[in-house]
Formats: C-alpha cells, sequence, structure tokens
C-alpha cells in the first residue's frame, strides 16, 4: 500500500476522468495534454479509479524533469536475504522525455 509521496503534481480523479467530445480516454493521451493547471491536487485527493488503469485503481503524478518524487510503501508481507520487509521508499526522477 502507498502510505506517502513527496514531490510531484498530482492529478484529482475528478479532473483526470473528464473527456471532453473527442478526446481520447486513454490514459497516455491524457497525460500529453496540457492539464490546464489541474495538475495541482495532493496525494490524499488524487487516488484516480479508472478501468485503464486497474480495478483497483492507482494514482496519477506528474513527474517533473530532476524534480524526484518520494514514494514510500507500507504494509508489505515480504523477505529478502531472511530479513522480514515491511516498508519501502523508492525515489523517482525523469531524467529526459521525447
Amino acid at each position: 500500500k502507498i502510505s506517502s509521496i513527496k514531490g510531484g503534481k498530482f492529478i484529482k480523479a475528478t479532473d483526470f476522468n473528464k473527456v471532453n467530445a473527442g478526446d481520447s480516454k486513454d490514459i497516455f493521451t491524457k497525460l500529453r495534454k496540457d492539464m490546464g493547471g489541474k495538475a495541482t491536487g495532493n496525494f490524499q485527493n488524487s487516488f484516480v479509479k479508472e478501468v485503464n488503469l486497474g480495478s483497483n485503481g492507482g494514482y496519477a503524478v506528474l513527474l517533473e524533469k530532476n524534480k524526484p518524487v518520494t514514494v514510500t510503501y507500507t504494509g508489505l508481507n515480504a523477505s529478502y536475504l531472511g530479513r522480514k520487509i515491511t516498508k519501502a521508499e523508492f525515489v523517482y526522477e525523469l531524467q529526459s522525455s521525447p
């Protein structure tokens, strides 16, 4: 489970799921378009439940070049070399884009 996301800009589910006439529902098409300043939500209100993200939903975060986003996962039930893992933190950073 994602417990926190720091950095980046979030897209509110209500804004992300809006599709105007003639617009594509494809997630990549939506993310390529200018969000018109709508990518200002926070982690708590950015949950996206959309078929093309899977039935469990997901989060839409805009990565900006050279601005890292830290994601913390908790409630994990795993082990590595006999050591229990319950929490993991990953840092994602966009280094280039087309």
